[in-house]
Parts: C-alpha cells; sequence; structure tokens
C-alpha cells in the first residue's frame, strides 16, 4: 500500500497536474486555431481564383475534418490554376491577333490594350471584344470606301467615260482632253497619280490605308464633279448661242428661219450618228471579249 500524502503534497501535486494540463489545453487550442486560420485562408485562395477564371467556388463540407478539407483544397486549387493558364494562353492568342490587326489597319494598339488589373476570364472577354472592335472598324472602313467608289461610277456613267491623269510634259499646259486630266508637275500632283494607279483597283489597300485612300478618291470625285459641270455649262452656252442665233436669224427672214431649221436637223443626225457609233464600239468590245480564249 502506497504511503499516505499529506494534505500540503496532494494539493501541491494537484496543482502542478492541473498547470500542465492547462498547458497543454493552451497549446492544443492555439494550434486548432492556426490550423482553422490556414484552412480559411485556404479557402478564400481557391474563391478568389475560382471567381478570376469565372466558376463558382466550390461547396463547404462542414462535416469533413479539417486534413480532409485541406487535402480537397489543394486538389481543387490545383485545377483552378491548370484552367487560369490556359485562359492566359488563350488571351496571349488573342492579344497577338489584335496586335496584328492594329497593323493591317494602321490604328494604334495601346488603343486596344488590356487593363493590367484584369485578369482571368474578364481579361479574355475584354481582348475577345477588341478584336470585335477592329473587326467592325474593318467592316465599317470597308462599307465607307464602297459607298465612295460607288459615287464615282456613278459620275464616270454620267460622263460616259472613265477619266485618267497623268502629268503635265515639259511646256505642256495643264487642263482636260476628252476623259484625260492634265495636271501640273509637283509634289502633290505626283502624289495623286501615283495613287489613282494604286487605289484603282478595290483591293486591301483601301482598308489598311484608310485614311490616304479616301482623301485620294474624295479628290477623284472633285474631278468627276468639275468635269461634269464644265460639260453641262458648254451644252449649255452652245444651246443658247444656237438659240439666239436662229431667233436673230428668224426675225430677218423667212430663209433664215429655214436655215435654222435645217441647223437644227443636222445637229439631231450628228447626235444619232455619234451614238450609233458608241453603240457599234461597245457591241465591238462585248464582242471581242466573247472571242476571247479562254
Amino acid at each position: 500500500q502506497a504511503p499516505a500524502l499529506a494534505p500540503d503534497d496532494s494539493s501541491a501535486r494537484a496543482a502542478a497536474v492541473r498547470t500542465k494540463l492547462s498547458s497543454i489545453a493552451e497549446e492544443e487550442s492555439e494550434w486548432l486555431q492556426k490550423t482553422r486560420r490556414k484552412l480559411e485562408n485556404a479557402i478564400e485562395e481557391v474563391a478568389t481564383l475560382a471567381q478570376e477564371i469565372g466558376e463558382a467556388p466550390a461547396p463547404r463540407s462542414e462535416k469533413a475534418s479539417i486534413a480532409d478539407q485541406h487535402a480537397a483544397l489543394k486538389k481543387d486549387k490545383k485545377r483552378l490554376f491548370a484552367i487560369a493558364d490556359r485562359q492566359a494562353e488563350e488571351i496571349k492568342e488573342v492579344m497577338e491577333k489584335v496586335s496584328r490587326e492594329c497593323e493591317r489597319l494602321g490604328v494604334d494598339v495601346a488603343q486596344y490594350s488590356l487593363d493590367s488589373q484584369v485578369v482571368g476570364a474578364a481579361a479574355l472577354r475584354s481582348a475577345n471584344h477588341q478584336l470585335q472592335k477592329l473587326d467592325q472598324l474593318m467592316k465599317e472602313r470597308v462599307d465607307v470606301v464602297l459607298a465612295q467608289r460607288a459615287r464615282i461610277r456613278a459620275l464616270a456613267d454620267e460622263l460616259g467615260d472613265s477619266l485618267e491623269f497623268r502629268l503635265a510634259l515639259p511646256g505642256e499646259l495643264p487642263g482636260s482632253d476628252g476623259g484625260v486630266v492634265v495636271l501640273e508637275k509637283n509634289e502633290e500632283n505626283e502624289l495623286f497619280v501615283k495613287d489613282f494607279l494604286e487605289f484603282k483597283v478595290p483591293g486591301t489597300k483601301d482598308v489598311s490605308l484608310f485614311t490616304r485612300c479616301m482623301a485620294h478618291l474624295k479628290r477623284v470625285e472633285e474631278a468627276y464633279t468639275a468635269k461634269s459641270s464644265s460639260r453641262k455649262h458648254n451644252k449649255t452656252s452652245r444651246s443658247g448661242s444656237a438659240s439666239l442665233s436662229c431667233s436673230g436669224s428668224s426675225s430677218g427672214s423667212g430663209s433664215g428661219s429655214r436655215s435654222c431649221t435645217r441647223s437644227r436637223s443636222r445637229a439631231r443626225k450628228r447626235e444619232r450618228r455619234r451614238r450609233r457609233r458608241h453603240r457599234g464600239r461597245r457591241r465591238t468590245g462585248r464582242r471581242g471579249d466573247r472571242e476571247k480564249p479562254r
């Protein structure tokens, strides 16, 4: 039988045991708190990553142990990082396309850059949106150039001929002869004649050199408009002169009136012959096109 302890010894031993147990309990409590904080941080980190890539956070299992929750979070985190890496590659590919389109359209790539604060799914959506904006810009440019070319074609049809442009030769005066417009030789007109050959046929340069192309086409339209106005003015002047001449002749004598009538008749015949020749040339051209070997 163990010897009985004195009351003082029993109290001291009990106090020592309580102190030691209390210390162990405190250590266990601190460890548990740290483990829970780590778990909460891991949950928050995974939720943030899921939000960045455009996924809803995974549901938590409160009944699972802390160790099991940590293992599940670790697995989910690895999966989310893989998705984030794929999105980063897609963003890089899209932005490379954006850069190429900016260069092709001649616009500042800085206007179509991404916000450095935007990442993941939001950045991918933004990159695709920038690419769509460039596609829309290209379509708008095509529509504008086509409309401008259509106006020029309408003026050419009204004139019945297409204009050609060249620089004046030494000693030659600027002006126009039929469908050829002779321009004064200077730097501006040299560039215009060069652009006339470059933009004569629609092509990709209409879009890539849009500003230069539109400035050129507008000047071409002005040349057609001036030519059309000049031709209308000359016709009006000739008509007025003929009318005055006939009026004077008819007031002078009956023979003058008959002469005026004959003049108008001859003019109408000449116009009919000119039209027949024009139609004949068009039919001959079409016939020649059909007879070309394939």
